[in-house]
């Protein structure tokens, strides 16, 4: 039990750590959750030229 414990608490943490790079490099992810503010902060500039 305390090994298997272990593995799942070491799992979340690498699933919140990965979550920051996958969304950048996973595009299916990023438009689950919607667009970056990087993203955003573009269009924005291209509306105000």
């Amino acid at each position: 039990m305390d090994g298997k414990c272990s593995h799942t608490q070491e799992e979340d943490d690498k699933l919140e750590e990965d979550e920051a790079p996958i969304n950048v490099q996973d595009p299916v992810q990023v438009l689950s959750k919607g667009p970056p503010k990087k993203l955003k902060s573009f269009q924005d500039i291209k509306k105000i030229k």
